[in-house]
């Protein structure tokens, strides 16, 4: 075959190609509902978004972005025109959503309005008053709720030998990188976080004494960049993530004791390597943990009110408090690496303040317990509604109190 007539079937094969589709606009979708997600709540938003598309009977489209904390803050407080979008408000660029078809199994990607889309609910793993941008006054004109308990841990890789660091010596491998020299932590490019707006950092910062424009390292901008890099460097990489993402990866990492401040040996999130029953965090030997906020605009005309209807709908079943496709959202939050505030023993007013005694109104330890992979399973069980043995029956457990 010659060269011209090579080249002649090059052209026609290229023009038989279907030219590139148009750019799908999130706004073309089925009743779309905006939000802006932690890290953390990832896994959580995607099985929400799932059957809110598929399953529910008031259909709607979650149209999502996951950033960090404190950025989605901002596009919401800033976004204080009832018309438009204000400097540095509202959702830009590209978004996720979940299609009708159960095939999809991953979600779709669409395209944002270029002017910004106005966010229905942010999703934050902090109070607005750790975020740098308001440690100096709370933001107006938000309704910022807190919802199930979100623990972070500091990681390595599974092949790292260290099994343990105290808040001391993270305050120096965070605050002055290798210049430190506390071993094994001796490299600069290793020692990660997703940054300033990011809840881990900010959290971190709060139990190490340590400001966000402290922090030195490396800043990665999502959780793979992350283990890109503690892959890279294994030996002495260090990073840290929220359990909801780390305890899905757990064949790959090694989570790190953490002792905090004043503390007398240090403790991970659970009981046991093998369990994932946050029992440190719930009764309050483990302190890196923030509360997953729902947060809202208010309405001007009434601010005791959310201004967005759909993002209220949201946000309830982000609390726990509605089903959600047939399912408990409770039960989801548990399954997708929460604590419920119902099975927790302490409580915090703040990031940075102290834990103090916590006793919810309608406890569910023994639901929790029986939700989790390898929990305590001695809790009496009553299908009936009754506990033979004594104790108040809720969601089908026999509770204490």
């Amino acid at each position: 075959m010659s060269a011209k007539q090579v080249s002649l079937l090059l052209l026609l094969a290229a023009s038989a190609l279907p030219s590139r589709a148009e750019a799908l606009l999130c706004s073309s979708l089925p009743e779309p509902t905006y939000l802006t997600a932690t890290p953390s709540a990832e896994p959580l938003v995607q099985k929400v978004a799932s059957l809110l598309q598929r399953s529910d009977s008031q259909r709607t489209t979650v149209v999502y972005q996951i950033r960090p904390s404190c950025k989605g803050l901002e596009i919401l407080v800033k976004d204080n025109l009832p018309a438009s979008c204000a400097t540095e408000a509202c959702m830009r660029g590209k978004a996720l959503f979940y299609t009708l078809d159960p095939r999809d199994t991953e979600p779709k990607e669409c395209d944002l309005d270029a002017s910004g889309t106005k966010a229905d609910l942010v999703l934050s793993d902090v109070f607005a008053q750790s975020c740098p941008a308001y440690a100096a006054s709370s933001p107006s004109g938000i309704l910022d709720t807190t919802g199930p308990v979100s623990p972070y841990t500091l990681t390595m890789m599974k092949s790292a030998t260290e099994p343990a660091i105290l808040a001391e010596e993270a305050h120096f491998v965070y605050g002055a990188g290798r210049a430190a020299n506390i071993k094994p932590w001796l490299s600069d490019a290793a020692i990660v976080h997703l940054g300033t707006q990011d809840a881990g950092t900010l959290l971190l910062g709060q139990r190490i004494k340590l400001t966000p424009a402290r922090f030195k390292g490396t800043v990665v901008v999502t959780v793979e960049d992350m283990m890109n890099t503690l892959y890279t460097d294994s030996e002495h990489g260090i990073g840290i993530l929220p359990t909801a993402i780390a305890d899905r990866r757990r064949s790959e990492l090694r989570p790190l004791g953490f002792q905090a401040i004043g503390q007398k040996g240090a403790f991970f999130p659970d009981r046991r390597s093998t369990s994932f029953e946050k029992q440190n965090v719930r009764d309050g030997h483990y302190p890196l943990w923030g509360y997953l906020h729902t947060v809202l605009r208010q309405d001007p005309a009434n601010p005791s009110q959310p201004l967005s209807k759909k993002g209220a709908r949201l946000a309830d079943i982000f609390q726990g408090k509605n089903t959600v496709g047939g399912q408990d959202a409770l039960l989801l939050q548990v399954q997708n690496g929460f604590v419920p505030q119902c099975a927790m023993k302490v409580t915090r007013a703040t990031d940075s303040t102290t834990m103090t005694v916590f006793a919810h109104g309608e406890p569910c330890h023994c639901f929790f317990e029986h939700n989790v992979s390898q929990g305590n399973l001695t809790c009496q069980q009553c299908p009936t509604g009754t506990c033979a043995s004594g104790g108040v029956c809720r969601r089908k457990y026999c509770e204490a109190q």
